[in-house]
């Protein structure tokens, strides 16, 4: 090989690997928070900047580094990491001195030059999903078996489906996606789209108490949505319960309000639950399990912990042959004795 055919071939790897470098820094991400924004270089975003640059850090704040890094595929140990910038940021007060061995310790620094905030550009999958989304007030905590009448939890959907004239109404919960879609667990509607009796479910926005229901339409936030559709996911197999999930399209779109907003779903975030050993359940559900099947009037939240798969296994073992999990499914237990099943 000639030394011009080796230096064009060298130029040519260079050119190939800062043109993979530049894809991943300014690529699309949407972090916890919610904010749609782009991968950047710490330093070229003021708002994560100006947290990580503080001399100490709440909890949150560190959660809050760990996701933006993480929707980037950068870690807090990286010289010189990205992280998803959004176009604003809350940064919270700081009451608490982090560790002299702080994984963020190397992030502090004078800033260089800001870069101006990157509108994020059209796609198919981003382009269905809302703006903004999950807006809640910050520092907000779970506390388990506890209700929402405060709405919180914005997007939780009351599912009323009616399966045939001559049986009582059943009920689930879903969850709004964006102003059109709910999703919900496919076990509770996926006889209904083998039959096309999409009539038979009432979809409530806004609800907290289905005693005050009638009044919640008529003068209240709530607004009452039927169904035009259901996507089952392809996999969803009704004997094992894998792949329970399901998608509803609502007859008519619905405007967010403080009380119906769509929840986050950030589409390059991988779930870890040492980063997040918390997760929550919400719902109009069974509150006791002592046989009298007992159902919530008012939407309840109960607050899980995260248990990690080889542990999940262990457990599992003496109730499921194998005790494996697929890769899709999370394990979770229930706070002081509060769980979503029996």
């Amino acid at each position: 090989m000639s030394r011009s055919a080796g230096t064009v071939s060298i130029a040519s790897i260079l050119l190939i690997w800062y043109g993979f470098v530049c894809v991943a820094a300014n690529r699309e991400c949407i972090p916890s928070n919610g904010k749609k924004g782009h991968c950047v270089a710490i330093a070229a975003c003021p708002e994560i900047a100006a947290v990580a640059d503080q001399d100490t850090l709440v909890p949150e704040q560190e959660r809050l580094l760990n996701s933006v890094m993480k929707a980037c595929d950068s870690k807090a140990t990286d010289p010189k990491p990205n992280v998803c910038c959004p176009a604003t940021s809350v940064i919270a007060s700081t009451t608490r001195k982090a560790p002299a061995n702080s994984d963020f310790d190397h992030m502090r620094g004078p800033p260089s030059t800001v870069a101006a905030p990157v509108k994020v550009g059209p796609g198919f999958i981003r382009s269905q999903l809302p703006e903004w989304c999950g807006q809640r007030s910050a520092g907000v905590k779970i506390i388990s078996n506890t209700t929402d009448e405060d709405y919180l939890y914005a997007w939780a959907v009351f599912l009323e489906i009616k399966e045939s004239p001559n049986r009582n109404a059943s009920r689930c919960t879903g969850t709004l996606v964006n102003k059109w879609y709910v999703l919900t667990a496919a076990h509770c509607v996926h006889k209904l789209r083998l039959q096309r009796g999409y009539s038979s479910i009432k979809m409530y926005l806004g609800l907290y108490d289905l005693e005050q229901l009638e009044t919640c339409l008529k003068n209240g936030p709530c607004v009452e949505r039927s169904a035009i559709k259901i996507v089952t996911h392809p996999e969803y197999n009704a004997h094992t319960v894998l792949n329970d999930i399901a998608l509803i399209r609502m007859n008519q779109a619905v405007e967010e309000t403080g009380f119906i907003q769509p929840i986050c779903l950030p589409l390059n975030h991988t779930y870890d639950e040492r980063q997040q050993p918390q997760v929550i359940s919400y719902g109009w559900g069974i509150t006791k399990i002592d046989g009298s099947l007992e159902l919530s009037n008012v939407k309840r939240v109960v607050g899980l912990n995260a248990i990690p798969p080889n542990i999940c296994a262990r457990e599992l073992r003496g109730f499921i042959k194998g005790g494996n999990l697929e890769p899709t499914q999370l394990c979770t237990k229930g706070m002081g004795g509060e769980d979503v099943c029996s």
